[in-house]
């Protein structure tokens, strides 16, 4: 299977490890926007729901550039390119 999607062998791991981060990045990415509305709206009101958007969208594309950033200096990830 792995064959199929163009994964060569001795990447599983690196393939496995990648598609693991990913997913649990995109589980916490719903479950605090979730939270951070609800909050938002019971905090403040829906006056400045328009300003609360761009902001939760903001911090959750600062998250994702976080989480490239560790991995591309992880060791364990470089290691396994080379």
């Amino acid at each position: 299977m792995l064959r199929k999607l163009g994964i060569e062998p001795g990447e599983g791991r690196l393939f496995f490890w990648a598609a693991g981060v990913l997913f649990l990045l995109g589980w916490a990415d719903v479950s605090v926007k979730n939270a951070s509305e609800t909050l938002f709206l019971k905090g403040v009101g829906v006056e400045f729901l328009p300003l609360g958007f761009p902001s939760c969208s903001s911090s959750s594309e600062s998250r994702w550039c976080r989480c490239g950033s560790w991995s591309r200096r992880s060791s364990r990830v470089v290691s396994s390119w080379r």
